[in-house]
């Protein structure tokens, strides 16, 4: 384990674990296929995108069909959402660094606060996740209830 202490990033912890991962150019053929997509792959899963956002545009989704889930990809269907998590984003990153730069200029070490600072800004971001995991098991469980 090594510190790294770097006067501009945003830190939690005084303490940065490290690990390191094999650059891709050190690979062999083998591990590079079981670790990556293939360019193959990336068409595929870019066209499976595209095709469930052309559905849930038209209307056409079915709702109990797994292969047409718009999980993960709710940003891309408005482009309200992408802006308005983009936003939030750079207010949390925002908070942490103007908390962070108080700290430097003080002279205090409190990774706690920043820590604070963070999830008081990324709240509405937490909210939304726990609302799409209640609806998703909500989901999950009327689809098993179905099928008894």
């Amino acid at each position: 384990m090594h510190e790294v202490r770097a006067p501009t990033s945003v830190s939690f912890n005084p303490v940065t674990k490290v690990s390191f991962v094999e650059s891709v150019y050190d690979m062999s053929r083998r591990e590079k296929r079981a670790t990556w997509y293939t360019e193959k792959e990336l068409v595929r899963v870019k066209a499976d995108v595209w095709k469930i956002i052309r559905f849930h545009s038209a209307g056409k989704l079915d709702p109990y069909n797994d292969e047409n889930c718009i999980r993960g990809i709710e940003n891309v269907l408005s482009t309200n959402t992408r802006l308005e998590q983009e936003n939030e984003r750079k207010v949390v990153i925002q908070a942490v660094l103007a908390k962070q730069e108080l700290h430097r200029k003080i002279g205090v070490l409190a990774p706690d606060s920043l820590a604070v600072a963070s999830a008081a800004h990324s709240r509405k971001a937490r909210t939304r996740a726990a609302d799409m995991g209640a609806f998703d098991e909500m989901q999950v469980h009327m689809e098993a209830a179905k099928k008894m």
